[in-house]
């Protein structure tokens, strides 16, 4: 019985022995072939394991989890209110009954005559704050030319004159900054109120009006009523408007209208008449 015993014991010690030896065997194996290695060649790739037991290798597949990227969270988007653009206003001209804008095709023939400067006076003038004032502003870029007569037939009655003056130097006065005009006063002759060259046009600056005030009070009545050379040297102009200021009836003018008719450039020429110390509204003369 001892002896069975001690044999069981000696075959079970070189069992142990033998699996001890085929363990090593096999670890020493796994070292020598790294192809038997585990390994994970990218990260989104699964982890592949092999066990190779005799001949017939085993695989067992581990799948990454995907990972979890954080939410975006976007920024609430705000509507852009709806712009609209009103249409723009137009601009209302105020000019005095049918003061209109003429259309011109040619130019006006150079007309020779002389107009020399006015002497200015440089006393005290008077203020002509209570002018009566022949009309608003002119459209953009019209051009206005004011005729004023002294001849000795204004001067009979001295409120007349004064109401002249005092109309013309308001209603100049209210041109718009930057806008061109000019001023001719007649008699035997015709002479620009501001001095100048003729054809030449006054620049409405910070100083014009006083310049204009001055010029105006240092105006004396005398000499003939030369209507026709007034007539002339405003038309050689070429303005779009000429404001005419005497105290000429029709029977005095009705000879100059073929004046009108001679030049080929057409000008709207507006009759503004003095009587009893009053300036009347501009009219239309053609």
């Amino acid at each position: 019985m001892a002896g069975r015993i001690a044999w069981i014991a000696s075959g079970c010690a070189h069992l142990l022995i033998a699996w001890g030896l085929w363990q090593f065997g096999e670890q020493r194996a796994h070292r020598e072939n790294p192809g038997l290695a585990t390994f994970a060649e990218k990260a989104e790739h699964p982890i592949t394991m092999a066990f190779v037991e005799d001949a017939e290798p085993q695989r067992i597949d581990i799948k990454f989890s995907e990972p979890i990227q954080p939410a975006k969270i976007e920024p609430p988007v705000t509507p852009i209110a709806e712009v609209r653009t009103e249409p723009p206003v137009p601009k209302v001209v105020d000019v005095v009954q049918n003061l209109q804008a003429a259309k011109f095709e040619t130019r006006q023939p150079e007309l020779d005559i002389p107009v020399p400067p006015s002497k200015v006076v440089t006393t005290a003038a008077p203020r002509f704050s209570e002018g009566q004032k022949l009309h608003g502003l002119l459209p953009d870029g019209r051009k206005a030319v004011y005729l004023l007569d002294r001849s000795a037939s204004m001067g009979l009655v001295r409120e007349n004159f004064e109401a002249a003056r005092a109309g013309l130097f308001v209603t100049m006065q209210g041109t718009r900054p930057g806008a061109s005009f000019q001023a001719l006063v007649y008699s035997s002759d015709v002479q620009t109120l501001l001095g100048g060259p003729k054809n030449a046009w006054v620049k409405m600056d910070l100083e014009t009006p006083e310049k204009i005030r001055r010029a105006l009070a240092g105006l004396s009545c005398e000499g003939l009523s030369r209507h026709d050379l007034a007539l002339r040297a405003a038309l050689a102009q070429e303005a779009d408007y000429v404001l005419w200021t005497t105290d000429a009836d029709d029977a005095e003018l009705t000879s100059l209208k073929p004046i009108l008719k001679s030049v080929r450039k057409p000008v709207a020429v507006y009759l503004c008449r003095v009587s009893g110390g009053k300036i009347e509204a501009p009219a239309e003369w053609k």
